[in-house]
């Protein structure tokens, strides 16, 4: 195909260059050589500027497929992400099901459980909670209780080992 563009386009030039030369032989005098020279200098220049201008033509239907390919591929990736979101979605909703599920579960056992620790505490236990009715101790056994809190407080520091080292919720340093 390129090559029969260029011989067509070779052929096109030249019978206007032979159309030229019997025109201006009948009408005037032939040309001068420089006349010539600057004539054939011309038409080479335009051959260049053609073939210059169908290298640029290759080079951007070359960059014309590129970017389809590129646009193509990009495409199938924005399916392939399309698709993943929404299995994301489907996964997502899933799993608030199932969130919701758990809820209602807990709901239900604390329910069961407030309804066994009415049976079974009477009202008073569901009123107040976390509250324990506190005892009045009497002075001397308030006593009694500071003397074993310094014996024990004592006791640790013999033996220098941390007071609440054994207690859950205090982590050792």
């Amino acid at each position: 195909m390129k090559k029969t563009d260029q011989t067509v386009e070779e052929m096109i030039m030249r019978s206007h260059y032979l159309n030229a030369l019997e025109l201006e032989s009948g009408a005037e005098e032939p040309l001068s050589d420089m006349e010539r020279e600057a004539f054939l200098e011309t038409m080479q220049d335009l051959k260049e500027i053609i073939k210059n201008s169908n290298d640029m033509i290759r080079s951007l239907q070359d960059t014309i497929r590129n970017l389809q390919s590129e646009l193509d591929r990009s495409r199938s990736h924005s399916e392939q992400y399309l698709t993943l979101i929404s299995d994301l979605r489907s996964m997502i909703a899933d799993l608030q099901n199932k969130l919701d599920e758990r809820e209602k579960e807990i709901s239900d056992l604390r329910d069961l459980n407030n309804r066994h620790n009415k049976m079974t505490f009477g009202n008073k236990s569901t009123g107040r909670k976390f509250k324990r009715p506190t005892q009045k101790r009497s002075r001397d056994e308030e006593k009694k209780k500071r003397k074993s809190a310094r014996a024990l407080l004592r006791q640790t520091r013999k033996r220098q080992i941390p007071m609440f080292q054994k207690s859950p919720w205090i982590k050792p340093r």
